[in-house]
């Protein structure tokens, strides 16, 4: 959220600074001297230069091998076919959720996007995968078919997941199917510290798949696990009164999901600061938020990604008239705490402050709050 080194970390910790400039200043001096080695021949020295995230992988996947990692859990970019973390022979592949989104490279439709995705699967190694809409569970399940990979899905495998979401936490009891060998069919109770009901089913998923690839993984590791996880920018619940949340949603399902919890957790109408990055669909976000708050600030998500705070001002302008644009972040933040202050006062009300659209519109007001 606030740093490229939060990105590679062990466990929970991210990396070293000082490690991290090494490992990159390594990267480099490997990358000149290919470049400048004629001998080399130009098809094996790429046809452009890396990307920043492929950069980060490689500089990832150093550490672990420096630190002596026995087992790594290695998350896409984008899409996943031709995503540079897809050169690894994993135990399991998992797909959560699929959503439109960077649909100019991976396609226009859900079916084309969870092609994509399915491109990690790997001959014979299993897959888990979340919720999905039968559409995507069909293309993911023909490319386990090719590739002779066993497919799990969560809601094939499970016979109940009751969930209660709190302002600190999530409750959640969950029963798998008798079929499932590998999993007790008794309801299971855990307590995660992530807040809604997503986190949850993101839990779920990670147990069946556990349970299932290291079967010898005990319930109370478990337990522990989900109770001491903790994600930045993730339903992250701060402020003086703990009322202002950071959430980097940045997709129609995810905001969808986003409100949800939120609704649940503050029924008060309040206040939205949203960022959006160039090429996500910030019009039908708006249509998700829109109405559900007194007063919505537009911003900008930093410079790390090309963005236009006016396009999604006009998004959210026509359809809520409330609408603000104040495009430095400390003069959103600053406008948006004087409004709740000034709500309190006159009216008796403490209302929520939601800011989300981006991990990047997040990272710009967290650390403007952890200053």
């Amino acid at each position: 959220v606030s740093s490229p080194r939060e990105r590679i970390s062990i466990p929970g910790k991210k990396i070293n600074e000082k490690l991290f400039i090494d490992i990159v200043n390594s990267i480099a001096e490997k990358i000149e001297s290919i470049k400048n080695n004629t001998e080399i021949p130009h098809s094996l020295s790429g046809l452009s230069t890396p990307t920043t995230f492929e950069l980060l992988v490689l500089t990832a996947f150093i550490y672990f091998k420096r630190s002596g990692c026995q087992y790594a859990v290695i998350e896409t970019g984008i899409g996943g076919r031709l995503d540079a973390t897809n050169i690894i022979q994993p135990d399991a592949c998992i797909i959560t959720p699929i959503d439109l989104e960077h649909t100019d490279i991976l396609g226009s439709t859900i079916e084309k996007i969870a092609a994509e995705k399915g491109g990690i699967i790997k001959k014979g190694i299993p897959v888990f995968c979340g919720f999905h809409s039968p559409s995507v569970m069909k293309v993911l399940t023909e490319i386990a078919g090719q590739k002779e990979a066993p497919i799990f899905f969560l809601e094939e495998e499970i016979n109940s997941l009751k969930v209660k979401t709190y302002s600190d936490g999530t409750e959640f009891a969950i029963r798998f199917k008798e079929k499932n060998n590998r999993v007790d069919s008794a309801a299971l109770n855990f307590r995660l510290s992530l807040v809604g009901d997503f986190q949850a089913e993101n839990a779920a998923l990670a147990f069946l798949t556990l349970k299932n690839v290291y079967p010898w993984i005990k319930i109370k590791d478990f337990a522990e696990g989900f109770a001491n996880t903790f994600l930045p920018g993730r339903f992250e619940i701060t402020g003086e009164n703990r009322n202002i949340v950071l959430d980097g949603a940045h997709t129609p399902l995810s905001i969808e999901r986003l409100i949800q919890t939120f609704l649940k957790l503050f029924p008060e109408k309040g206040i939205l600061i949203f960022g959006s990055v160039k090429g996500k669909n910030h019009a039908k976000m708006a249509g998700i938020l829109a109405g559900h708050f007194r007063k919505i600030i537009i911003s900008t998500p930093g410079t790390f990604k090309e963005n236009s705070p006016e396009e999604v001002y006009n998004s959210f302008k026509l359809l809520f008239k409330k609408t603000e644009l104040i495009t430095d972040p400390k003069e959103a933040l600053t406008h948006a705490l004087e409004t709740q202050g000034s709500i309190r006062r006159n009216e008796g009300k403490t209302v929520p402050l939601l800011i989300t659209g981006s991990f990047y519109m997040v990272a710009e007001i967290r650390s403007l709050i952890y200053k």
